[in-house]
């Protein structure tokens, strides 16, 4: 009797062990599953469609196009989140440090650094506070970046990636651009990746970082053609924006001297009598009238010659309307 309880009592535990084990297998088979439609939806959404895994292919096959091609693509993220240490470039982090110092110490690093120093300079750059003189000191790294003996080549995607990042302070963002055009001029422009850099800081939010890209491209407009057209095309958006600062429309009318363009004129013709504008945009209106000017400028020209405006104006003026004149008896 003991005997035939105990089979019994064994075939009730094995019975409810298997039992245990199938709802186990059915709830887990549920729960993996999406709970609704739209769930499932939503999660078929976050796959890549078979066109973008294509584009991702053709990218990764793109030489310079892509970060893919970047030995230290993998090492941007890590550098980002966090702080990467190395003793060549502890002198950044040292707070009793005076900041002539540091510049001084970042003149003098080797042209020859190794991968792990060029880490820790990469890291700097991404998560240093945004202060002014971190900017100046971003400033330091990317000129000694861009002289080493063997250009890293993931320095156009930190670049690029830097001067895209609104987490970085617009200074250094800034920085970046400037940095882009002797960086393209020593490949011979064949970076495509820092090309489309530029070419997408220019039609940039932020008109800091629009009006640097212009000055950079124009800077080797008349050595590459990509250059010149995109100095072309961006002229006339930047014209157009009613954001620009005063003081960076002086560079955008030094950029449209000699190129006989209308907006540019009428910006100028408009600065001269306008007092509240900065002196650099006034001088440029003058330099750029004193190439394309015509004679019904001259009476505004004077009367900046006669209102007791700085001598710089007054040479300048000065200087546009014999150029205006000169023009006029040759024609």
């Amino acid at each position: 009797m003991r005997k035939k309880i105990l089979i019994i009592f064994s075939f009730f535990i094995v019975f409810s062990l298997a039992l245990i084990f199938f709802v186990y297998s059915g709830w887990k088979k549920l729960t993996s599953q999406p709970a609704s439609l739209t769930e499932a939806l939503l999660e078929t959404a976050k796959r890549p469609s078979p066109a973008e895994l294509r584009m991702q292919e053709i990218a990764r096959e793109h030489q310079n196009e892509t970060l893919e091609r970047n030995p230290l693509k993998e090492s941007f993220a890590p550098l980002k989140s966090s702080p990467v240490y190395h003793v060549t470039a502890a002198f950044l982090y040292d707070k009793e440090l005076s900041p002539d110092l540091k510049l001084q110490n970042l003149r003098h690093l080797s042209r020859n650094l190794d991968k792990y120093e060029i880490e820790a300079l990469y890291s700097f750059l991404l998560t240093a506070p945004a202060d002014p003189l971190n900017a100046e000191l971003k400033n330091e790294i990317m000129n000694l970046l861009r002289k080493q003996t063997n250009i890293p080549e993931s320095l156009p995607a930190l670049l690029a990636l830097m001067s895209e990042d609104k987490n970085i302070d617009i200074t250094s963002r800034v920085y970046a651009v400037q940095h882009m055009a002797p960086l393209l001029e020593s490949m011979n422009d064949e970076n495509a990746l820092l090309r489309n850099a530029l070419d997408k800081a220019l039609v940039s939010s932020s008109p800091e970082l629009a009006v640097t890209a212009l000055l950079a491209a124009d800077s080797m407009s008349s050595k590459y053609s990509s250059a010149k057209d995109m100095t072309d095309k961006a002229i006339p958006l930047l014209l157009g924006r009613t954001d620009i600062p005063s003081s960076m429309k002086a560079s955008l009318l030094q950029v449209c001297s000699g190129k006989n363009n209308p907006d540019a004129q009428a910006l100028a013709r408009a600065s001269l009598p306008d007092t509240s504008v900065s002196a650099a945009l006034r001088l440029s209106s003058i330099a750029l009238l004193a190439t394309e000017g015509a004679p019904e400028d001259l009476s505004a020209l004077e009367e900046i010659m006669n209102s007791g405006n700085p001598s710089y104006c007054f040479k300048a003026a000065e200087n546009a309307i014999k150029n205006i004149k000169n023009r006029q008896h040759t024609n």
